[in-house]
């Protein structure tokens, strides 16, 4: 089984990371980042690292910057040979006045 421990994936519009530790993996493992809409790969979120092999996963998450006026979505599934674990994560939007809310709300979409 894979079992996550807590992580506020909710992320300022600044640049951002986020340190997850999910276990046991008890096979190898693969994490990736899609768009909650589209399914499609996001370039916005990287993980690291992204895949490797059984026993306790550490990983960090790395959000670029979001220079535009809308929140962003995605899911990070993580897959092992027997099952996975769905992440959601929202990126908030650039805030009106261009500086960083110093307080996220929590992360609805």
């Amino acid at each position: 089984h894979i079992l996550a421990s807590t992580c506020p994936l909710l992320f300022p519009h600044s640049p951002a990371d986020c340190r997850a530790e999910i276990f046991p993996a008890n096979s190898s493992y693969e994490i990736q980042p899609t768009d909650s809409k589209t399914g499609s790969h996001v370039t916005w979120l990287e993980i690291n690292p992204y895949k490797g092999g059984a026993g306790t996963i550490h990983c960090t998450l790395y959000a670029a910057p979001n220079h535009t006026n809308t929140p962003r979505y995605a899911v990070i599934r993580v897959n092992s040979a027997t099952n996975y674990i769905d992440f959601k994560v929202k990126q908030n939007a650039m805030p009106s006045g261009g500086a960083d809310d110093p307080t996220p709300g929590v992360g609805e979409e």
